[in-house]
């Protein structure tokens, strides 16, 4: 079990289809996300704090897209402009 102030929200992996009229392309993607509350003090000025940290990983494929190496018949589909992977991180103050 996650120390109390550490929230792990693990493996939410998805396949299928998103493209109306295309059945063939597929989609698989996975988010996952940490977050770790690093203040909490309920009498003071700012109760609590926590940051954030979401990583998403996936790529498309088929239905005349591919995951990588794409080519101009079949471009790449992913995240990023160079690899299939983004991530972000975000802090939260509370304030009374």
């Amino acid at each position: 079990m996650a120390p109390q102030w550490i929230t792990v929200d693990c493996c939410n992996h998805y396949i299928g289809t998103d493209t109306l009229g295309n059945r063939d392309r597929k989609r698989v993607h996975s988010d996952d996300s940490i977050q770790w509350k690093y203040f909490d003090k309920p009498d003071g000025g700012a109760s609590k704090a926590a940051a954030t940290f979401t990583f998403d990983i996936g790529c498309e494929f088929g239905g005349g897209v591919s995951c990588h190496d794409g080519s101009t018949t079949a471009p790449s589909q992913y995240f990023s402009d160079s690899w299939p992977i983004t991530g972000s991180g975000f802090t939260r103050i509370y304030l009374p």
